[in-house]
């Protein structure tokens, strides 16, 4: 069994494309056969950020 775990990724802060950068997550997970996927931390620094 495949487990992933990230954290603290602060996609605001890395000024990244949130939705495409978590489609690119979703799919990568799914390819590496992932069962489990656990995340810890902030996905965002910014509190009332919101996904667009």
């Amino acid at each position: 069994m495949k487990i992933a775990i990230s954290s603290d990724n602060h996609l605001d802060v890395n000024r990244v494309d949130v939705a495409a950068t978590m489609e690119a997550q979703a799919a990568w997970l799914k390819q590496q056969e992932v069962a489990h996927y656990f995340f810890l931390g902030d996905l965002f620094k910014d509190l009332n950020c919101k996904i667009k």
